[in-house]
């Protein structure tokens, strides 16, 4: 069984400078933070590149600031959203950008 962290606001979720992981079978997912997106910027692009070449057939296109970190500045710091960066037995993999709206009606 899973245990996912209820998250209400994000400001408590770095309290006191903690580092937040969660571990589900080999998967480990972290809160990304600035020292992560150089890292995380080649996997991204490579992931871009691929996507453009199988569906556009072209060699490389993604959105701005796809290819030197500023799109993951921009989303993945953003305030309103949580990202998480990915690893498998501690070697990144990627990352998700989440928004999460908690005032949003499903029917």
């Amino acid at each position: 069984m899973y245990n996912f962290i209820e998250i209400k606001n994000k400001s408590n979720y770095y309290k006191g400078g903690r580092k937040y992981m969660k571990r589900f079978g080999e998967l480990e997912f972290e809160i990304i933070k600035e020292k992560d997106i150089d890292e995380l910027t080649p996997i991204m692009k490579r992931s871009f590149d691929e996507d453009t070449r199988i569906h556009l057939n072209e060699p490389k296109r993604g959105p701005t600031g796809y290819d030197n970190g500023d799109f993951l500045r921009k989303f993945a710091l953003d305030e309103g959203s949580i990202a998480y960066k990915i690893s498998i037995n501690n070697n990144l993999v990627g990352g998700i950008i989440l928004w999460i709206n908690m005032n949003l009606a499903i029917f």
